[in-house]
């Protein structure tokens, strides 16, 4: 649902605005969608941190889809989110936040 964004990645500070947002996006999807309580929600943006900013290519993550990446963390198979619940769910919340 997100269309395609394309940004100066020479940038540091824009690059930092978007993993600030990536993260964000995967924070509301754990919350909202997959109804993850805190501490889980607390473990992935450490992890998700650690990876962004140790990782050599870590701008290619933002070339995934963060429900895809909440679902793999989430032990939910990305094929699954698109049925039932989770589905309008999302589809809400990208709604609501004009994704």
């Amino acid at each position: 649902m997100s269309d395609l964004h394309i940004f100066n990645t020479q940038s540091p500070e824009l690059v930092n605005r978007e993993f600030a947002e990536f993260i964000r996006r995967c924070d509301l999807i754990l919350e909202h969608v997959f109804h993850k309580p805190f501490d889980l929600r607390d473990t992935f943006k450490r992890w998700i941190e650690e990876l962004i900013f140790m990782g050599d290519d870590a701008i290619l993550i933002l070339h995934d889809d963060p429900l895809y990446v909440t679902a793999r963390y989430a032990g939910i198979d990305p094929h699954a989110v698109h049925t039932g619940i989770m589905d309008r769910e999302y589809a809400d919340l990208a709604r609501r936040m004009h994704w």
